[in-house]
């Protein structure tokens, strides 16, 4: 088991989008049906670390439109880790919908319809940004670099 570090990690959640469809992904990492994503890493945009997090779990190109929602976790209980962290859930589109994923992340994907989605997922804070994406889809944080 990983050592606890004494800080929390930022993470990006990809809420990736292709029309009225997201892509939910399984990992051995977590339980359920969840959105794919990674750690930040030192020095780099969090829009960056989507556009690279998405290349590399899904094998495609995403625009990242904004932060929809800013989440913590401190030891969650539907994981096999023991970490603190900050998660950025952030909107982002696809062009396309054929998707090669890392097989050591991820173990499955599919695309769900975003009006089904919102009940699929087993995180509660995917349902919940789900759900405030279908109210209002231009209500998101735009980060700039201070």
């Amino acid at each position: 088991m990983d050592a606890i570090k004494k800080w929390p990690e930022p993470i990006v959640g990809l809420y990736v989008i292709n029309k009225d469809s997201i892509v939910m992904v399984k990992s051995p990492k977590w339980k359920g049906w969840r959105v794919p994503g990674g750690h930040v890493e030192y020095g780099e945009h969090i829009f960056d670390a989507a556009k690279r997090e998405a290349k590399e779990e899904l094998g495609i190109n995403v625009k990242p439109l904004g932060v929809i929602a800013v989440a913590e976790a401190i030891m969650p209980k539907d994981s096999n880790m023991n970490k603190h962290f900050i998660f950025f859930e952030m909107i982002c589109t696809a062009s396309k919908k054929k998707l090669k994923i890392e097989k050591r992340e991820l173990s499955e994907y599919r695309w769900a319809r975003l009006s089904e989605a919102k009940d699929l997922f087993h995180s509660r804070l995917s349902r919940d940004v789900v759900r405030k994406y279908l109210r209002n889809k231009k209500e998101f944080i735009s980060l700039e670099t201070a």
